[in-house]
């Protein structure tokens, strides 16, 4: 029995661990902005979307389906635009709460008719277990610097994203 407790309680220390905490959005620093007079954009979690349509490739690309993966879990801000240093976004995306092929989403992309159900379980599994292990690493972090005008219209914009930690 003490064999069976001694492996047991190792088990359930791992299952009750907290989860990961949220990465930093820098809300000190939106905040210091606004009050100086900056212009800060919050992100409506209510009211938004971002969307990444994956394409089938390869050689077996005629047995696939192109699928379209959602969040409707952004959290963040923008800073338009901070004279100093320029613009700046910060997103933060919660993986755990991905979607894939929303059948009204797929209409509207042009992606077809919605998947067979069970064909939808398993690409959301594949995705969330193989490919971006969201239960070890939940997040997804966009963040976004020396946004201007003259960036927006064809100039460099410095991006950092983070994905699995």
């Amino acid at each position: 029995m003490k064999r069976v407790a001694g492996l047991l309680l190792p088990l359930l220390a791992l299952a009750c661990a907290p989860a990961a905490a949220p990465p930093d959005l820098h809300e000190a620093r939106y905040r210091a902005a606004a009050m100086a007079g900056g212009v800060v954009y919050r992100i409506d979690r209510e009211h938004s979307v971002a969307w990444v349509v994956v394409r089938r490739g390869g050689p077996l690309a005629r047995l696939g389906h192109d699928h379209v993966v959602a969040s409707h879990a952004l959290e963040g801000g923008v800073l338009w635009p901070a004279p100093a240093e320029g613009g700046r976004a910060d997103v933060r995306v919660d993986l755990r709460a991905l979607v894939v092929d929303e059948p009204a989403l797929r209409r509207r992309l042009g992606l077809g008719e919605p998947l067979d159900s069970e064909a939808v379980a398993g690409t959301a599994r594949n995705m969330h277990e193989k490919v971006l292990e969201s239960a070890r690493h939940p997040y997804l972090v966009l963040r976004l610097r020396q946004v201007s005008a003259a960036a927006m219209a064809g100039g460099r914009v410095e991006s950092r994203l983070t994905l699995h930690g």
